[in-house]
């Protein structure tokens, strides 16, 4: 009952988190999704990224863990745990659960999946800042003792 309590704690508090990005190009075309891959927890990325096919820019991007990319993650979890006791299955029991539990939880950690949902700014606008803005330097410090 105990360990039953710390799941469903640990599931309470893990979330699906959404990192939105909006530049100030106005939007173009149609929302498009991709779905990004990564591992290594998510520290290296497998896929391209979002918004090669928009020639002038993205005009807003949003990357989350959409339902699909959750699924993907539990059948990758249940890969991982059968392969775990396929390779520990010379065992003990008490072993196999270990290497199934291990393979479980490797698995979508080394491979995992995201939802990039993004739309094309228009051709010719930009979201960097105008050529006209001018940077200025502070002015020069004053010569010690003078």
């Amino acid at each position: 009952m105990k360990n039953r309590g710390l799941v469903l704690f640990t599931l309470l508090l893990s979330g699906c988190f959404t990192t939105k990005v909006y530049t100030p190009a106005p939007a173009s075309g149609p929302e498009l999704r991709d779905r990004q891959w990564f591992t290594i927890g998510g520290l290296v990325p497998l896929s391209d990224p979002t918004g090669q096919q928009c020639p002038g820019g993205v005009s807003r991007a949003e990357s989350k863990v959409a339902f699909v990319d959750v699924l993907i993650n539990i059948g990758l979890a249940v890969v991982g745990g059968v392969a775990g006791v396929a390779i520990c299955s010379k065992e003990s029991g008490a072993d196999q659960r270990s290497c199934g539990s291990t393979g479980a939880a490797l698995v979508p950690f080394l491979f995992a999946s995201r939802t990039a949902e993004f739309t094309c700014a228009a051709p010719g606008a930009s979201a960097a800042p105008s050529a006209s803005a001018t940077l200025s330097s502070p002015p020069p410090a004053a010569p010690p003792g003078g």
